[in-house]
């Protein structure tokens, strides 16, 4: 193998580090966006249940008034 050979085949190595190393770095970023997203989600759900919790007891609360008042 020759001297340009060589050089040639290191620089294709070279570049497929790099594009590993950039393909890392997207995938990276595109965890950090999910996970984002997945937090939010989680939240909005949070918040629904508690307002159907708070729905619930204060229906339950409503229910006991009006049996404790008949």
């Amino acid at each position: 193998m020759s001297d340009v050979d060589l050089k040639a085949c290191l620089e294709q190595v070279l570049q497929a580090l790099l594009d590993l190393r950039n393909e890392q770095c997207s995938i990276r970023s595109d965890i950090s966006k999910l996970r984002c997203e997945i937090r939010d989600l989680w939240e909005e759900v949070n918040k629904d249940i508690t307002h159907r919790n708070m729905k619930e007891k204060a229906i339950t609360v409503l229910g006991n008034d009006k049996e404790s008042q008949a």
